[in-house]
């Protein structure tokens, strides 16, 4: 709990993690650039508890256990912490895009409301059901239908509609606040990695009660 040093860089750094054969490397990301530094120790090795093949992150209070198949993506607005590419299923052509925004307040309705609202009223279906995973309450809103896709920038507000797609929100309810993820893309790309986003933050869905609509 105490400080023993400090490693200077150049610029603000972005992140940081041991490597090389002996693990005793210290590679640190920052806005332009990737450096690495020898170190006296080993460093601790990355946790194993979260599903195989993937990347514990976290964004305030919430861990994420995010697949490696799963890319970083832009964000497209400030609102948004963190933006993952899913690979699109075989017969998709556009892949799946998870954001993860928060905390911020509001209650479920509201942003339920919200996401419902970014589908066509004709043709869509949408389920609500809710759970408790290791790190809270937690809600998960599934729509499917037409999708008003964004077309260029979201300020814009500018949408083509999107046949065949599908939505999986969840709402996270931690102590600093409420944690957003929304998984939308053509149907079968959501449904083959519903398992995923759920293990993602620790959800199970046998464990969840579904609301009447």
């Amino acid at each position: 709990g105490e400080l023993i040093g400090r490693v200077p860089l150049p610029e603000k750094p972005a992140n940081c993690k041991f490597g090389g054969a002996d693990g005793k490397t210290l590679y640190i990301t920052a806005q332009t650039g990737l450096y690495a530094v020898p170190a006296l120790v080993t460093g601790v090795p990355p946790m194993s508890s979260g599903p195989l093949g993937s990347e514990s992150v976290t964004i305030g209070e919430l861990t994420l256990q995010i697949p490696s198949a799963w890319k970083p993506a832009k964000p497209s607005s400030f609102i948004i912490k963190a933006a993952y590419e899913i690979p699109a299923a075989e017969g998709d052509m556009d892949p799946g895009i998870l954001t993860v925004s928060g905390p911020i307040g509001g209650d479920d309705a509201a942003n339920i409301a919200r996401w419902v609202g970014q589908f066509e009223g004709d043709g869509r279906e949408s389920t609500t059901s809710r759970g408790t995973c290791p790190q809270g309450e937690y809600v998960v809103v599934q729509i499917s239908g037409t999708f008003k896709k964004t077309i260029g920038s979201p300020r814009d507000g500018r949408t083509e509609p999107a046949p065949g797609y599908r939505m999986l929100g969840a709402i996270l309810k931690l102590k600093d606040g409420n944690y957003f993820l929304k998984l939308t893309g053509p149907e079968k790309t959501v449904a083959g990695a519903a398992d995923a986003f759920r293990a993602a933050f620790g959800g199970d869905v046998t464990q969840e009660t579904r609301e009447l609509q």
